[in-house]
């Protein structure tokens, strides 16, 4: 259940992502299964890779075992470097089609020169709802060598967390969430639904604690009333 609430709630933030101006930058998800993403009305994009880190991103000379051994973010995002003439949207960096002659062009981040190109890690935690910094060290330590093992100008790491009780942080939520393309309306959106959602399965997971604290104090009880029905024999040994 605990790996389901992390995991929804991932999807709740790559929906949002995937209705944005970066949707064409998704290159990796590992937000669980087909059928669990297909739950939540999403899927892999063509370009993406589920799971698996793709090679592409990785230095050359980085050996197949260091690849395959590398952390896996929940999410990853490639995006065109910014500079000081341009923004990314102005890059093209998704499919585009040209109204002129109905042909698409197809621009592919990996196709980006990797002075170029940014790379965008989204990690999603669970945190005590006061005590964020635990998980935000953790995340960066998990994550520390994949970084240095990656092609990119600029590694970029964003950290989202979420509190058990539904706490929502301006700084360790939101403003990671307009970071990945999302307005002020729409990042403020995402965070209610991730907030009730998290609120909700407080709730599961302090039931289902309570149940099986019952179920194991019945079984216990149970077991010594047996045993002072049928005390043990001292003649047998």
């Amino acid at each position: 259940m605990i790996t389901e609430r992390h995991n929804v709630a991932c999807r709740l933030i790559i929906n949002a992502i995937s209705k944005g101006s970066l949707a064409g930058c998704l290159v990796h998800l590992d937000v669980g299964s087909t059928t669990r993403l297909a739950l939540q009305n999403l899927q892999i994009p063509e370009h993406a890779n589920d799971r698996t880190l793709p090679s592409w991103r990785f230095d050359a000379h980085l050996s197949a075992r260091d690849k395959l051994t590398s952390s896996r973010p929940d999410a990853i995002l490639v995006t065109p470097l910014p500079t000081k003439n341009t923004n990314r949207l102005s890059l093209l960096i998704y499919t585009r089609c040209l109204a002129r002659d109905n042909t698409a062009d197809v621009y592919r981040v990996q196709e980006l020169n990797v002075n170029k190109r940014e790379i965008h890690l989204v990690e999603v935690k669970y945190c005590e709802d006061t005590q964020p910094g635990h998980q935000l060290e953790a995340s960066r330590k998990q994550h520390e060598v994949l970084c240095k093992r990656l092609k990119a100008k600029k590694i970029i790491l964003h950290i989202i967390l979420l509190g058990v009780g539904g706490c929502i942080h301006s700084s360790h939520t939101l403003n990671h969430l307009r970071e990945l393309s999302l307005d002020t309306h729409k990042a403020h959106y995402t965070a209610l639904k991730l907030h009730a959602h998290s609120v909700l399965y407080a709730h599961k997971l302090t039931t289902t604690r309570r149940a099986l604290e019952k179920s194991s104090c019945s079984q216990r009880l149970g077991l010594e009333q047996g045993a002072a029905c049928h005390p043990q024999d001292p003649h047998v040994m």
